[in-house]
C-alpha cells in the first residue's frame, strides 16, 4: 500500500466517522469495557496473536497480550512475543479511528541468520530484544460486543508498514 492510498483511506475513514458521530448512540466500548482479541499481525505483532484489552476511558484503551509466528518464511526459528500498549481512540462513536503505540519483547531463537524482513536487527541467530511500532486504522464495536480493527502497524526504527487485523468480543 502506497502513501497516497493510505492518507485517501484515512481520510474516508474520517469522513465516515464524523458522519457516524452525529447521530445520538451510546457507546458500546464503554457498556463492555473488557476484551479479548486475536487478529492477523495485530497485538503484539505476530502470527497467531492473543491480546486482553480494557477500555479506561472512551477514549484510550490498554493492551498485553503474547504472539507465536511459526517458521513459515524459512527463517529456520519461531517468534515468541509478548508486549503492550495504549490506543487513542478519538472519536465518540462505535466507528472510530485508532491510533496506538505499542512494544514486544520478541525472542527467536533460530539455526539460520535469514529472516523474512530482512532487515538488521533481525539477523542473529538467537535473540531477545525490546521492539517499539506505532498502528494507525479504525474499528467498530458492535453493540453484542464483537470488535472489529483493521489498520496498518510500523516499526519505529524502520518505516515498514504492514497491515493488520482485529476479531474480537468485549463483555
Amino acid at each position: 500500500m502506497n502513501t497516497k492510498t493510505f492518507i485517501c483511506a484515512v481520510t474516508t475513514l474520517f469522513s465516515i466517522v464524523c458522519i457516524d458521530s452525529v447521530r445520538a448512540e451510546e457507546l458500546h466500548r464503554m457498556e463492555r469495557k473488557y476484551g479479548l482479541y486475536t487478529g492477523i499481525l495485530s497485538d503484539p505483532v505476530g502470527a497467531v496473536p492473543i491480546s486482553l484489552a480494557a477500555n479506561l476511558t472512551s477514549f484510550l484503551r490498554a493492551n498485553i497480550g503474547f504472539a507465536y509466528t511459526p517458521d513459515v518464511w524459512g527463517s529456520k526459528g519461531d517468534f515468541f512475543s509478548t508486549g503492550g500498549g495504549i490506543k487513542f481512540l478519538p472519536m465518540n462513536s462505535n466507528l472510530t479511528p485508532v491510533l496506538g503505540g505499542n512494544f514486544f519483547w520478541m525472542h527467536q531463537k533460530s539455526d539460520k541468520a535469514s529472516n523474512p524482513w530482512k532487515t538488521d536487527w533481525f539477523d542473529r541467530p538467537e535473540q531477545n530484544q525490546y521492539i517499539f511500532y506505532i498502528n494507525a486504522g479504525g474499528e467498530y464495536q458492535f453493540e453484542n460486543g464483537f470488535n472489529v480493527g483493521v489498520g496498518l502497524n510500523s516499526f519505529l526504527m524502520k518505516w515498514m508498514p504492514f497491515p493488520y487485523l482485529n476479531l474480537g468480543w468485549f463483555f
